[in-house]
């Protein structure tokens, strides 16, 4: 009988203290059956201490060695907390020792990724730690298997360079490695902010893995903010479409890009909290069983407008608009003889569309309901309607089409859109 193949991720928290990192080892041991590859992010936030890629941030912004030397402390503090062997903890500090060094020679130089260091060390931590506990564990450098090029996955060079992991897990061998880090131009580089979990399916479909799991500090997608909705629970399970809707409109949790590796094999994405493994958490797969509402999303935004009437049946008018954004876009409105667009981020000075219309700009609330073929259901948008006149709310724009899994539309910014919130949470999901 085949062993199972997995990629299991553990994010910042998941190895950010003792009792984090032996949950940690828990559950690689519950996968001791598996073929078991394991990407690591850098050590996250206590309530002590910030997050380690942070403190790199500002090792680099503000050169201060203070910020060095207490990343060598707490490294060490954790090493000397959970590894017993004296020749573990040696081994794993001499480790710790030589990345130190490595960050000091490139504190003053501009083309090398600091924030990269913080998977180097994390990586090491948990080797020696695993070594400790008596697994038999070996360390890939992400560099050798996630290739980049133009800030984008090579797909076909991490498919060829996976071998590398699969010869070892052919051996028994656990393997781990870094998130965040790629190859570009055979020289380290920074994915973006949450590239640990794009690392994890890059790899889960370069060696053909079963499943990929993401460990975090949460038990799995939720259908609402928990802060604004108290009755917010978990999804069980969410198709590839509902998840990147919801990734790209405030559902933190997911990483936009993680599914974008995934989409020929078609393996699944399986959310989990470290702190609660036996908690199911959620189930992302390419389609799912049930239909219907499976979350709602808000996110603050700018949105902005043009309203022009010589815009109709002009060629390629709404190109020249969007040619002239740099912000960063995310929901797009139009309908002669008014377009817009939302942006999370400020709008930047380069956006000076003044010259193809009048132009209004005002902070929004943009609320996503989420859900496949609810863009079709007459009774999801009736309810939606009765929600906003009971609460005396007028929408500023509205988006939806039948090839999307979401309805979005935006609320001049009140304090009326948390009752919102957990009144359309009331009448569409619970």
């Amino acid at each position: 009988m085949n062993k199972k193949t997995l990629v299991i991720k553990f994010g910042g928290t998941s190895v950010a203290s003792k009792s984090a990192l032996l949950n940690v080892v828990k559950i690689i041991k519950s996968h001791e059956d598996t073929n078991l590859c394991v990407v690591l992010s850098a050590i996250g936030a206590t309530q002590e201490r910030g997050k380690v890629t942070d403190a790199l941030i500002n090792l680099r912004t503000s050169g201060d060695k203070k910020i060095l030397h207490e990343l060598r402390k707490r490294h060490h503090d954790i090493i000397d907390e959970c590894i017993k062997d004296r020749k573990c903890r040696e081994d794993a500090k001499n480790e710790i020792e030589g990345i130190i060094s490595k960050i000091d020679e490139c504190i003053d130089a501009p083309v090398c990724p600091l924030e990269c260091f913080g998977e180097r060390m994390s990586v090491q931590v948990v080797c020696y730690l695993l070594k400790d506990k008596g697994f038999d564990v070996s360390y890939v450098d992400a560099c050798d298997v996630v290739h980049f090029i133009n800030g984008n996955p090579y797909f076909q060079k991490i498919i060829d360079s996976s071998g590398l992991i699969k010869k070892k897990m052919k051996t028994g061998k656990i393997v781990i490695t870094e998130g965040f880090i790629a190859n570009e131009n055979g020289k380290m580089a920074c994915m973006n902010r949450g590239g640990s979990d794009q690392t994890a399916t890059l790899i889960g479909e370069a060696i053909g893995a079963d499943e990929v799991i993401i460990y975090s500090d949460r038990d799995g997608i939720l259908t609402a903010d928990p802060r604004i909705v108290k009755n917010a629970g978990t999804v069980c399970e969410i198709s590839y479409s509902e998840a990147e809707e919801m990734a790209g409109h405030g559902a933190k949790i997911i990483y936009p890009k993680i599914l974008e590796p995934l989409k020929g094999s078609s393996i699944p994405v399986i959310i989990k909290n470290t702190f609660r493994p036996g908690h199911n958490g959620t189930r992302i797969v390419p389609v799912a069983k049930n239909k219907g509402v499976k979350c709602i999303t808000m996110v603050e935004q700018q949105h902005i407008s043009i309203h022009n009437p010589s815009m109709i049946g002009t060629d390629g008018f709404l190109a020249k608009v969007f040619a002239s954004i740099e912000s960063d876009v995310d929901v797009v409105i139009s309908g002669n003889p008014i377009i817009g667009y939302t942006t999370s981020g400020d709008v930047k000075h380069g956006d000076d569309l003044s010259e193809f219309g009048d132009i209004r700009q005002q902070r929004v609330h943009t609320i996503a309901v989420v859900g496949e073929e609810v863009e079709n259901n007459p009774l999801v948008l009736s309810k939606i309607a009765k929600c906003l006149a009971d609460v005396n709310l007028e929408i500023e724009f509205i988006s939806h089409d039948r090839q999307s899994a979401a309805i979005y539309f935006g609320i001049k910014e009140n304090d009326k859109t948390d009752v919102l919130l957990n009144m359309l949470h009331k009448a569409l999901i619970e």
